[in-house]
Order: C-alpha cells, then sequence, then structure tokens
C-alpha cells in the first residue's frame, strides 16, 4: 500500500534526482511536515480553475461575500501569514503519489487538511491540480468552474 511521502525525492527518477536536489540546495525546504491546523468552518467552496482565468478575483469576490479564508495558489509559501515553505513540499508529495498511483487512488481528506483546514474555500494551482481528490473528499463544497 503506497502512503504520501513528504520527500519529493523519493519517488524521483534517477535523472530527476539530480535535479531535484539542486532545487532544493538553491531553495531549502524544511524537512518537517507543516503543523496540523485546526478547522472552525467546513470547506464551503472549491473554485476549480486553471491559474490566469480569474481565480484570485474569485478569491477576493468570495472574501467580500464572507466566504473566507480562501486558500489561494498566492498561499504557498504565506500560511496564515506566517512563512511556511513546507505547504510546497506537502504539495510535492501529493504529485509523487498520483502519479505513483494515478487517478484511481484518491489523497485523503486529512492529508489536505494539512494544508486547507482553516480555509472554506480554495482556487488556484496547485490544488486544482487536484480537483477531482478535493471534489470526492469535500462533497459538501459547492463547485465553481472558472
Amino acid at each position: 500500500m503506497s502512503t504520501i511521502n513528504p520527500d519529493p525525492l523519493a519517488l524521483a527518477p534517477p535523472l530527476d534526482r539530480l535535479q531535484l536536489r539542486l532545487l532544493q540546495t538553491l531553495y531549502p525546504l524544511p524537512a518537517h511536515p507543516p503543523p496540523p491546523r485546526s478547522s472552525s468552518k467546513p470547506m464551503a467552496v472549491l473554485c476549480l480553475g486553471l491559474p490566469r482565468t480569474g481565480t484570485e478575483s474569485l478569491a477576493l469576490a468570495l472574501e467580500i461575500l464572507d466566504i473566507a479564508p480562501v486558500y489561494h495558489g498566492w498561499n504557498n509559501n504565506n500560511n496564515n501569514n506566517n512563512k511556511d515553505p513546507s505547504n510546497c513540499a506537502t504539495w510535492n508529495s501529493f504529485a509523487s503519489f498520483k502519479r505513483e498511483n494515478g487517478d484511481g487512488k484518491m489523497i485523503p481528506r486529512e492529508h489536505f487538511e494539512q494544508i486547507l483546514s482553516g480555509a472554506v474555500a480554495v482556487a488556484d494551482f496547485p490544488a486544482t491540480a487536484f480537483s477531482k481528490d478535493l471534489a470526492e473528499v469535500y462533497p459538501e463544497a459547492k463547485i465553481v468552474l472558472n
């Protein structure tokens, strides 16, 4: 049974290992997973549009409508106003998991909660790369295709 590995190098082909190691050296990420965050409200809206299709405007509109906070792609390195680049490592581990297992195996909700808990909406990449999984693990959320 495959598990989500927080180390993107663990599943990389040998040629990619050198490139990934270079990137990790130039842009180091913490080796530990992000601290768990508590969620006071359930996920309400999944905005599953591609980048550069108005996702930031949609996120701002949701905040005006008091559907906030919204996890947007810009939040990748800014978690609750605290720099937390480990989000990038977590999204990379999700991509490695999907590459290894294909679309047949969903990423569990508790793994998404590592990054998205506290948010009541999500917009933009990298979350939209996992649209099918998000729709499956957050069935209560409304889906906006923009």
